[in-house]
């Protein structure tokens, strides 16, 4: 393993300069000189009251997210411990009143996650049969076994032409992170090796390499594929689909039968098609959305699978804010947290 120090997501480096302008503009404001020590639990208290009263904030994710740039950034930069939020008395209190009093509260636009039971009623009802189906399941399992985005399976507002290059860049615009054909690779054991071309925490010039994510193979008792497997799925869709189509297409689309042109698979058509089936067993879709796969994926691996943190943050290549330094994990352990969300799938949902 590797250890990065003090790594950070490119894209939010605007954002954390905001935040620790506001720190600093707090304690001049206020006069407030940091003792030997840095911030003190009462001091990240008061600051979070400070917080509050700006009617720009309206959540408390949003407040924790001002105390990591602000006070921790600032102990960061002068080589002090940081305390953990939880064990601040003073400061949990104000974040907990804060939570409570604030209009939009903490949790009121955050999706709810998808869950094995979710994607075992959809499985019957998706369609694999179709191209559109097979596409689909297979962007829906690949999604949440890779802890994905929706931006990696699914084209946004980018529209592919044939002035655009086929890495689909446009000029003066990050690299669409979407994946492609000539991303996955098939390996010896029958399960597949995805490449993504970028992400939100490996841009190009960040100095990190590509992330590579081992999708499972899961079998069953019965010596076959478990219906809940992102191999198999892939297998079927690409059987379906694969009819000459270039590596740098994206790896998602189908044939329109009317008109017999290629379709990207779009956000709208991903999001779309899961809430359509979401309320076909029975769910409110307003409760979830694109990154309710990531969440869920995240969550299952955590609370079924029970893989340690570690392991997590490796296969949703998460950077956060709450840890100082970043463990970059090696395929090999990667291969380890797949192989262990294989069996807990073959465990709580048996074909």
């Amino acid at each position: 393993m590797v250890l990065q120090q003090h790594a950070r997501a490119p894209a939010s480096e605007p954002k954390r300069a905001s935040r620790f302008r506001r720190w600093q503009s707090f304690l001049h404001h206020y006069s407030i000189s940091l003792g030997p020590g840095g911030a003190t639990d009462q001091l990240v208290a008061v600051y979070i009251t400070y917080l509050y009263l700006d009617e720009a904030i309206n959540s408390g994710n949003t407040i924790d997210q001002y105390i990591y740039g602000g006070p921790r950034e600032q102990q960061r930069r002068l080589g002090l411990p940081w305390t953990p939020l939880l064990e601040r008395t003073q400061t949990q209190a104000a974040r907990n009143a804060a939570r409570r009093f604030l209009a939009a509260g903490t949790n009121t636009n955050r999706k709810a996650g998808v869950t094995i039971q979710h994607l075992a009623s959809m499985s019957g009802l998706v369609g694999q049969h179709t191209a559109r189906g097979a596409c689909l399941w297979a962007a829906f399992l690949v999604a949440f076994y890779g802890l994905l985005r929706k931006s990696n399976v699914a084209l946004g507002k980018t529209v592919l032409t044939p002035a655009l290059p086929p890495d689909f860049r446009q000029p003066g615009k990050a690299p669409n992170p979407v994946v492609r054909r000539g991303d996955i690779t098939k390996r010896a054991d029958g399960s597949y090796l995805l490449t993504l071309p970028c992400t939100k925490t490996r841009q190009p010039g960040s100095g990190r390499p590509q992330l590579k994510i081992p999708l499972p193979r899961i079998g069953t008792d019965c010596n076959g594929d478990h219906r809940l497997c992102p191999s198999a799925a892939l297998d079927r869709y690409l059987a379906r689909t694969v009819g000459g189509r270039p590596a740098t297409d994206p790896l998602f689309g189908w044939v329109d039968t009317m008109s017999g042109s290629w379709v990207p698979l779009s956000h709208a058509a991903f999001v779309s098609a899961f809430k359509t089936l979401l309320r076909q067993i029975g769910e409110d879709p307003t409760k979830f959305g694109g990154q309710s796969f990531r969440r869920g994926g995240a969550s299952f691996a955590h609370n079924s699978a029970n893989l340690p943190k570690l392991y997590i943050k490796a296969l949703g290549d998460w950077l956060s804010d709450a840890f100082e330094v970043y463990v970059e994990a090696d395929d090999h352990l990667r291969d380890t947290a797949q192989k262990t969300v294989g069996a807990a799938i073959r465990r709580l949902l048996p074909a």
